[in-house]
C-alpha cells in the first residue's frame, strides 16, 4: 500500500487462518517442507519491510519510489531531507510536490526557502512573492523573503518584510532579530536597538541578541562624542 500497511492487517488475517487451515491439514513429509519455504519467504519480507520502516526518510522514500505522483510523499521527504542539509534533494522533491498541485502553499514557502539556503536568491523570491501574492498573511514566508532580501542586499525591501512579519506576530523573536539586523546594515543605530530590546524582552537569554545590543551601543557612544 502507498498509503499505510496497517490497512492491511484484517484483510490478511482471514488469508493467514485459511493459509493454516490448509497446511495443518497436510499429512506426510510435505507438511515440513511447505512450511520451512514458507517460513523462509515471510522471513525475507519482513528483512526488506523493516529496512522501508527504519526512519522517516527510508519511509516516505519508499513511499515516493512506488507512487510518484505523491504530493504529501515527496512535500515530506524534502522537509526531511532538509533537516539533514540534503538540500538539493530536498529542493527537488519540493519542486515535485508543485509540479504536482501548482497551487499547494507549503510547497511553494519550501521549495523558495530551501532555495534561499542554497543562495539562489532570485528564484527564492520568484517563489515566495508569487506565494505572497496568493496569501499575503504567511509570517514565515515575510520572515524568509526578509533575510533573502537583505543577503542580496536589497535592505529596503528586508526590513519591510522583517517589519510585517513582528506585526503578524509581535512575539516572533527570531523575527525582531532578523530585523535589528537589517537596521544594522542600515546604520539605523537606534532601530536596531529597539528591535533587539524587543527580542530581549521575549527571551531575556538571546545571547546573540546581548552582543549585538552591545556592539550597537557601543557605536551609538561613539557618535556621542
Amino acid at each position: 500500500s502507498t498509503v499505510a500497511d496497517r490497512y492491511l492487517y484484517l484483510p490478511l488475517f482471514s488469508a493467514a487462518l485459511a493459509l493454516t487451515w490448509s497446511l495443518t491439514s497436510q499429512r506426510g513429509k510435505l507438511f515440513p517442507w511447505m512450511a520451512g519455504c514458507l517460513l523462509f519467504l515471510f522471513a525475507l519480507i519482513s528483512t526488506r519491510q523493516i529496512g522501508v520502516w527504519r526512519d522517516d526518510t527510508a519511509l516516505f522514500t519508499h513511499l515516493v519510489s512506488v507512487n510518484r505522483n505523491s504530493l504529501m510523499g515527496h512535500n515530506n521527504l524534502g522537509t526531511l531531507l532538509e533537516k539533514e542539509d540534503r538540500l538539493e534533494e530536498a529542493a527537488f522533491h519540493y519542486s515535485e510536490a508543485l509540479r504536482l498541485e501548482p497551487k499547494s502553499l507549503p510547497a511553494m514557502y519550501n521549495l523558495g526557502r530551501v532555495r534561499g539556503r542554497l543562495q539562489r536568491y532570485e528564484e527564492a523570491v520568484y517563489y515566495l512573492e508569487k506565494l505572497l501574492k496568493i496569501e499575503p498573511g504567511i509570517i514565515e514566508a515575510h520572515y524568509t523573503l526578509g533575510i533573502v532580501y537583505r543577503e542580496m542586499g536589497n535592505l529596503e525591501l528586508s526590513m519591510i518584510h522583517l517589519s510585517y512579519a513582528t506585526q503578524l506576530d509581535p512575539k516572533l523573536i527570531r523575527a525582531h532579530y532578523q530585523l535589528a539586523l537589517t537596521f544594522k546594515a542600515q546604520k539605523k543605530w537606534n532601530a536596531a536597538s529597539h528591535s533587539l530590546l524587543r527580542a530581549l524582552q521575549a527571551d531575556p537569554k538571546h545571547a546573540e541578541a546581548k552582543n549585538q545590543l552591545h556592539e550597537i551601543w557601543s557605536k551609538l557612544k561613539e557618535q556621542e562624542r
